[in-house]
């Protein structure tokens, strides 16, 4: 875990999240859709996660 601090004093705490054995077609559908909306594979992933859970 790793607590981030910024310049108007918030804090952000991060964890790491390491996802192993992905099926070879689901990495190739992330890694387009991180290219299609500009995004690191890292930042779609996330993106995604959050879509996903709040609904």
């Amino acid at each position: 875990m790793i607590s981030l601090r910024y310049h108007n004093d918030t804090e952000l705490t991060v964890t790491d999240l390491l996802i192993r054995q992905t099926p070879d077609e689901l990495h190739a559908k992330l890694k387009q859709s991180a290219r299609s909306n500009r995004r690191s594979m890292n930042k779609e992933i996330i993106v995604l996660l959050e879509q996903t859970l709040a609904e």
